[in-house]
């Protein structure tokens, strides 16, 4: 709008205008509509409200804005007087469970339109059936069910939804059960700490789609069947939980859940009986008359809920049935009869039949899963009635009934008792009577080679003079025993067989197989002389020897082995026995030879009747030992059984071993020397001149030595073990009673002698020694070391001692050695360090390396093995001094080995030949120096590097280094047992008194020591009267001011001083002190300050600086005199070079003047 003012020329005013037209106005209760979650496939309605709140009818449509949508109003379009209230219902009806969202539209005429959002979500599932609705958790009863058999219900399902749809079920029951198992059995195992096994849970209802149990895919609108299959091993109710889950892209959502019921049974038969008793007795009355049968009848009920089809089975004779199939209802029952026949053998012979009815359940041709308890169609299960069938007849029974005599002496006799019972219920009345089996046949003569004895040729005897049975007849009460005794008697060289019959009246006949023979004994052994080589000395060994029985007379045997000396024991096992005909048994005997040397000896075997068999015994005994590339600890008896090996080995010492390195034997007659016509005389050879070589290299190239060593062990142990023996019998000669004379042991010696060959008795008198001869020497056998056995103890018996010297150890230090362990035994050697010692050797720092060797070989290689000794004394247990450390060597199956090892732990250290130094009794003037000598002695063993720290001023109690004092020289070393001395130079600087120690280090020495100083300083001192100069003013460039220093030398001696700055001597003296070199900074070790004899006041500079400047103005004034005779030839060449030029000027000057008149 415009608004112009008249009179005004300026531009009209605008006034801007609005207005808003509008048409009905309505309002909504609610705004928007929520359904929430709703089941699907199921109606639900909601009411709008609209109300016309203008002044105009209204008139609107309704509409949804999505096609096919899920919502739906009732009405389309609708006219409202002014005030007036419209209910619309919405309807909503989902067919899938997700969030559906849209929008209701009222359309208004001259109105505009109103929006009214709707929303809701589907729940539950859209796979429905008939039968049951399966968004409500149904429930399928399944009734009553046969346990192992599988029933199956099929209902049909349709996808109703718009999509298709992926099913799976699972039984959530047994995946439930199964995680509890699983994490229970977790919990057990974190307890018995062991890995979790897989627990199967069996699942009793499952689904199928379709006839799978797979994953199934259902299409919009199709439908399949669904079959819930069950299953149960055992009886009773059970309900479990199925769920379907609907796999929708990558999650999985359970859409149906129910729960199935059943009752499983198992079939089950009431009896009228479980057990049938039937009995038949036999009388002396019934021997003529037939066995009749006998029935009894037994009833079968069905107790189950379902109805059952039975078949009855027997296991046969003598029991049968009347009746194979039968059909029950639940509670009915049906009777058959069962049939018994005890006549069903006809053999007379007692015994008791226990037999079963079984009754098995048909369960259809489809069982499954198939069972291996039943038959195809049958139910694991089944119903049973004992059957117990009991005859009765005379009946007897015997322990034996086969007699084999054997081969008995000729004409001796032979008893055989068999014990025979009445196993019956009725009396037994019984005779026995002989049946000849064959004739007895004649054998050709023979020996115990089988040759030579003749049997006799008397013609066959009557049976009852060959056996014989007592008592002939008898009767016997139910359960009554007795005893029959059956006699053989053995006729010179003859066989009998022959069979005894025993007949009961009303019972069976029984037979006993009687077999007899006479003959003679007749033996021989595989060998009579046991060679068991070399064994260890202190174990058994095993040698078998057989004895046979080539005869057929069974004899006795016994081994004698109480005529061995100790310490060597033998032992037969069997030690006695018995040889049946044409056997043979092996006798093994174990040697213990006791001593390691070669052992001779016998045992006898008595046989029968006959003589003792000698059976000869020999061996070696030998025990695993080394020998060590150390010195022996105790070397005078070392060579003392050194020196007997070698008598007994046959060898002879020659010189030439170096005896530093090892006490060992040099070259013998086998390795280079000779004898000649001069027994004494000793030739050498070119072989044999004296070599020195260590023991390892000696060792290995002379396996002669090796064996003079091994001897010498054994001299050794032999000893040891003899000396043992000795004081056993000494012990047990003061604890036996003293009998001057025993009849019965002399009666029983002569006995002895008398009964033994005399090569026994001759061995006893004069060939037994009591201690074992050398190599090659016979031990012969004793009286009593079978029966005390191995007396000897040798646990604690040390071969060799041997010294492992170290020397001198600096402490903090290591050192180590090496040498060899060579094996001169025959067998292979084991040995270690015992795991005590190696944790005391630690302890102290000695480490042995390696510290145990597993089957090292011995004869004939001899081989060695390097042993390395390490020590280090940095170990704080490892004390200043000697150390000694035995080192036992265990020796698997052997003697033990000791190692001495030796050290000598030191500490450098170096004496001062005092400790305080005093540099007086007068001062010290600042400038000069003054020196003190001071010797150092080494009284260690080994070397020692000492050295001299900085000095410190130790004033009030705290240290300052300080530069007063030098040592020449500060540091060097010193050999055991040297002396050297040191100076000590006091060289102050300041006016004080000195209270100083100069630390002294020796290395490797932890010990710190101080070389204390008492030294006193003083300054050149003078004083100037006045202090201070007070000058009067005068003019500059007029006249002077003067004025008189009094000078005062307060010092015990002359002093020469000069000014600085007036002195012209002191410049010059300066300028030459610059020139000169007279500093010597090596001498004390500072820079700054010349080392040069006292200058005497009013003298001049010392001779030390005069002689060197001397040379310095020479030299100078040399080469300004050369200088100056080079500068007079360059003047004199300059010179002549002018006049040379001159006199060429002119001769041009003159040549162009006569060019020009010309």
């Amino acid at each position: 709008m415009l608004f112009r003012v008249i009179g005004l020329e300026d531009k009209p005013l605008e006034v801007q205008c609005i207005a808003n037209g509008i048409g009905p106005n309505l309002s909504l209760n609610p705004t928007q509509l929520k359904w929430g979650e709703i089941t699907v496939l199921k109606d639900y309605e909601k009411t709008l409200k609209v109300k016309n709140e203008s002044l105009v009818t209204a008139s609107f449509g309704v509409l949804i804005m999505k096609r096919n949508s899920r919502f739906k109003a009732n009405v389309s379009e609708v006219t409202l007087a002014p005030g007036e209230t419209a209910n619309i219902k919405v309807t909503a009806k989902l067919d899938d469970v997700i969030n559906f969202k849209d929008d209701l539209c009222i359309v208004v005429n001259e109105g505009g339109e109103i929006m009214v959002p709707l929303s809701a979500k589907g729940m539950g599932t859209t796979i429905t059936c008939i039968e049951y609705d399966l968004g409500s958790q149904p429930r399928v009863d399944l009734e009553f069910q046969f346990t192992q058999r599988i029933f199956k219900r099929s209902i049909i399902i349709t996808n109703d939804g718009p999509k298709a749809q992926t099913l799976s079920w699972l039984n959530a029951t047994s995946a439930a059960a199964a995680a509890t198992a699983v994490r229970n059995a977790g919990k057990e195992d974190e307890k018995k700490k062991k890995a979790t096994k897989d627990v199967e849970v069996t699942d009793v209802f499952k689904i199928e789609l379709n006839g799978s149990i797979d994953a199934y895919t259902m299409e919009p609108g199709t439908s399949c069947s669904l079959d819930i299959i069950a299953f149960s091993r055992k009886p009773g109710a059970v309900s479990e939980k199925l769920i379907c889950r609907r796999k929708a892209e990558k999650e999985q959502t359970i859409i149906i859940e129910m729960t199935v019921h059943a009752v499983f049974a198992d079939p089950v038969c009431e009896f009228s009986r479980n057990v049938l008793d039937f009995e038949y007795n036999h009388g002396l009355e019934n021997v003529s008359k037939d066995v009749s049968a006998s029935a009894l009848p037994l009833t079968i009920k069905n107790i189950c809920a379902l109805p059952l089809q039975c078949t009855l089975k027997c296991s046969g004779a003598p029991f049968s049935i009347d009746c194979n199939d039968v059909d029950l209802k639940p509670d009915e029952s049906a009777t058959f009869q069962v049939i018994f026949d005890p006549g069903y053998k006809n053999d007379r012979i007692s015994e008791v039949v226990k037999q079963i009815i079984t009754v098995l359940y048909h369960m259809g041709p489809a069982i499954v899963p198939q069972s291996d308890r039943a038959l195809p169609g049958f139910h694991p299960k089944k119903g049973n009635v004992d059957l117990n069938g009991t005859i009765n007849y005379p009946n007897l029974k015997f322990d034996k009934t086969e007699l084999k005599f054997g081969a008995v002496l000729n004409d001796t006799t032979r008893r055989l008792i068999v014990k025979c019972t009445n196993v019956s219920s009725i009396l037994a009345n019984f005779s026995w009577s002989f049946m000849l089996v064959e004739e007895s046949k004649k054998r050709p003569g023979s020996s115990k080679s089988d040759l030579g004895q003749n049997y006799k040729a008397d013609g066959a005897l009557p049976l009852n003079s060959v056996f014989d049975i007592l008592p002939v007849r008898s009767s016997l009460l139910p359960g009554q025993s007795e005893d029959v005794e059956f006699v053989f008697f053995g006729h010179a060289n003859h066989k009998y067989k022959a069979v005894a019959l025993c007949e009961v009246q009303g019972g069976p006949e029984y037979e006993v197989k009687l077999e007899g023979e006479a003959s003679s004994i007749q033996y021989k052994f595989d060998r009579i002389s046991l060679d068991y080589g070399n064994i260890p000395y202190d174990k058994f060994s095993s040698e078998d020897i057989v004895l046979f029985n080539t005869g057929k007379v069974k004899f006795e045997f016994s081994v004698s082995t109480e005529r061995i000396n100790l310490p060597s024991v033998i032992k037969a096992i069997p030690h006695s026995g018995t040889v049946q005909p044409n056997d043979k048994v092996k006798i093994q005997i174990q040697f213990f030879p006791g001593m390691p040397r070669q052992i001779d000896c016998a045992f006898a075997v008595e046989v029968a009747h006959f003589d003792p068999q000698q059976i000869k015994v020999q061996g070696k005994g030998i025990f695993p030992h080394i020998c060590l590339s150390l010195p022996p600890q105790n070397a005078a008896e070392a060579a003392r059984r050194f020196k007997e090996a070698q008598s007994l080995v046959g060898l002879i010492l020659a010189e030439g071993v170096d005896q530093k390195s090892e006490p060992a034997p040099l070259n013998t007659s086998r390795t280079g020397l000779s004898v000649e016509n001069d027994p004494g005389r000793r030739v050498e050879s070119p072989l044999s001149r004296k070599v020195k070589v260590s023991m390892d290299v000696f060792l290995q190239s002379n396996p002669y030595i090796r064996q003079v060593l091994a001897e010498a062990d054994c001299i050794g142990m032999r000893e040891s073990i003899m000396e043992q023996i000795r004081q056993r019998e000494n012990e047990s000669e003061l604890l036996r009673p003293k009998i001057l004379f025993d009849i019965t042991k002399e009666k029983k010696k002569e006995l002895d002698f008398s009964a033994r060959p005399a090569s026994v008795i001759s061995s006893e008198h004069g060939s037994v020694n009591t201690a074992p001869p050398g190599p090659g020497g016979e031990v012969h056998a004793g009286a009593e070391g079978q029966k005390q056995g191995n007396a000897v103890d040798l646990l604690s018996y040390v071969l060799s001692d041997y010294v492992c010297e170290l020397g001198n150890v600096i402490k903090n230090s290591q050192v180590s050695k090496t040498f060899r362990v060579t094996n001169v035994g025959y067998s292979a050697v084991s040995f270690e360090l015992s795991k005590n010692v190696k944790v005391l050797l630690a302890n102290v720092g000695i480490v042995f390396e390696p510290d145990k060797v597993n089957r090292l070989p011995g004869a004939p290689d001899f081989e060695s093995v390097e042993f390395g000794v390490s020590f280090n004394s940095s170990r704080p247990n490892v004390k200043g001094g000697p150390l000694e450390i035995l080192v036992p060597v265990q020796i698997r199956g052997g003697p033990q080995v000791n190692i001495l090892v030796k050290v000598n732990v030191v500490i450098p250290d170096v004496d001062l030949s005092t400790d305080s130094i005093k540099f007086g009794p007068e001062p010290v003037f600042c400038g000069h120096c003054r020196s003190v000598f001071l010797q150092l002695t080494n009284s260690k063993e080994i070397s020692a590097s000492w050295s001299f720290g900085e000095a410190q001023l130790t004033d009030s109690g705290s240290t300052k280094a300080t530069d007063a004092f030098t040592v020449v020289p500060e540091k060097g070393v010193l050999c055991a047992g040297e002396t050297c001395n040191v100076q000590v130079v006091f060289h102050p600087r300041k006016n004080k008194t000195y209270n100083a120690k100069i630390p002294f280090k020796v290395s490797q020495n932890p010990n710190k020591k101080f070389l204390k100083i008492f030294a006193e300083s003083e300054n050149l001192s003078l004083r100037f009267e006045p202090q201070l100069l007070d000058m009067d003013p005068i003019l500059p460039f007029v006249q002077e001011s003067e004025r008189f220093v009094t000078v005062i030398n307060e010092s015990d001696i002359d002093i020469e001083f000069f000014s600085v700055d007036f002195d012209d001597k002191y410049l010059e003296e300066e300028e030459i002190l610059r020139k000169v070199s007279i500093f010597q900074s090596e001498a004390f070790g500072f820079h700054d300050v010349a080392l040069l004899p006292l200058r005497q006041p009013g003298k001049g500079m010392q001779e030390d600086i005069i002689t060197p400047w001397n040379k310095i103005v020479a030299e100078e004034e040399a080469a300004r005199q050369k200088i100056a005779e080079m500068e007079q030839l360059e003047a004199a060449k300059a010179e002549e070079g002018a006049e040379e030029a001159k006199t060429e000027a002119r001769v041009e000057g003159a040549q162009e003047v006569s060019a020009q008149q010309g």
